[in-house]
């Protein structure tokens, strides 16, 4: 038992985070150039993209208007962020760059269209907020996108490596089904743009008549119970459908949407409702897709070999000729040998200091003892002739 006044700490059923496993985890952190410059839009659209990087990503982060990409940068390595987000606008458009921390490569995206959360949810009829989803990272899905490059496409698989590398990999192993709540759908278009969808999954029983949905709805929900007052008796409610309407609502789902998973252990509402029959077979559910935002359309501009600069792998709108590129190649080199250089005279200078340093103290030390020496002579004689004054 835990002693007066200590805190009780559970030891049985507390879990131990996996130093191993949380290391090997993507985290990203989603940013503006200069805060106050982007607007109000784009400082939204920065909140919307948080929301659906969470739970990794860092949600409350505040910046300031003289934080700088190099600062960031620089924090990426001791909070173990893997990749940056990047938001800016230029005096055209809206842009994005995400950039694999803390050295690159940076990938370059002009925004043409993008749509905010609550803006999705106007355009719905019933929209649904998100509760608990947001705990566990999103499913992602990718559809025309080439994992091998080529001559023409040298980016191809740096892009989609990129996508890919920004989420935890899903391990049908492991990794339980219920547990995945989102979807993030990236299509990439024939002209080469990229949409972004944003969508939550919701699941519905099938086979079964609506008015023991209703009932088992409000088994989870109170508020969902349907009002019997009514009725005389609850089989008219369940096997006629007294009180309800016959037309089916516009949430249901389509039959070709249905997958069957293995029956969990029923509960006493359904042992009581279904028929052993019922009981045996697999469970059918219906899912439904219900876009929260935000949505985005993407177009890939250029893809640089650093996070700041450095050498353009890819240039949607300018083509270089091979020898323009040799050339670009032995700028490049130079810069790089020239780079490597200064760092090297930078450290020497850092060790002849403190070696300079170290021998400076060196020196110092004896003429300290001497004066110490000295100090305590005089004093001796100090306090003698103190002694002979009072005689």
């Amino acid at each position: 038992m835990a002693g007066i006044g200590k805190k009780r700490v559970k030891r049985r059923t507390h879990l131990k985070d996996d130093p191993a496993r949380e290391a090997s985890i993507p985290k990203s952190m989603v940013v503006r150039a200069g805060a106050s410059e982007v607007g109000k839009s784009l400082s939204l659209l920065t909140r919307d993209l948080r929301h659906m990087m969470e739970p990794h990503t860092a949600v409350r982060l505040k910046e300031r208007k003289a934080n700088k990409l190099k600062d960031y940068l620089t924090m990426t390595g001791p909070l173990g962020v893997s990749h940056l987000m990047v938001l800016s606008r230029s005096d055209a458009n809206a842009n994005l760059r995400i950039v694999r921390a803390p050295r690159g490569p940076a990938l370059h995206f002009r925004i043409h269209e993008y749509m905010l959360n609550k803006d999705v949810r106007k355009l719905q009829k019933t929209p649904k907020s998100p509760n608990a989803e947001f705990l566990t990272p999103p499913l992602l899905v990718m559809n025309h996108f080439n994992t091998k490059s080529s001559k023409e496409t040298p980016h191809e698989a740096l892009l989609t490596a990129t996508f890919q590398n920004m989420f935890p990999p899903l391990s049908l192993q492991s990794t339980n089904i219920n547990s995945v709540k989102r979807v993030l759908l990236l299509n990439k278009r024939d002209d080469g743009y990229i949409d972004l969808r944003h969508y939550l999954i919701t699941t519905k029983p099938v086979g079964v008549s609506r008015p023991i949905k209703r009932l088992l709805k409000g088994q989870k929900h109170p508020s969902d119970l349907p009002d019997l007052s009514g009725v005389r008796d609850i089989s008219d409610f369940v096997l006629h459908g007294e009180g309800m309407s016959g037309v089916p609502s516009d949430s249901e789902a389509e039959e070709d949407a249905t997958v069957e998973v293995l029956r969990p252990t029923p509960t006493k509402i359904e042992e009581k409702l279904l028929s052993e029959s019922q009981l045996l077979k697999p469970k059918q559910q219906a899912i439904k897709l219900i876009e929260i935002g935000p949505r985005l359309t993407l177009e890939l501009t250029k893809v640089t070999e650093e996070a700041m600069g450095g050498k353009v792998l890819y240039h949607s709108h300018v083509q270089k000729s091979e020898d323009e590129v040799r050339q670009l190649d032995k700028f490049h080199e130079e810069n790089r040998y020239l780079k490597e250089k200064r760092k090297r005279e930078q450290e020497q200078n850092v060790h002849r200091k403190q070696d300079k340093k170290k021998k400076k103290s060196k020196k110092n030390q004896p003429s300290d003892e001497h004066s110490g020496s000295e100090a305590s002579e005089g004093g001796e004689e100090e306090t003698a002739e103190g002694h002979t004054a009072d005689v």
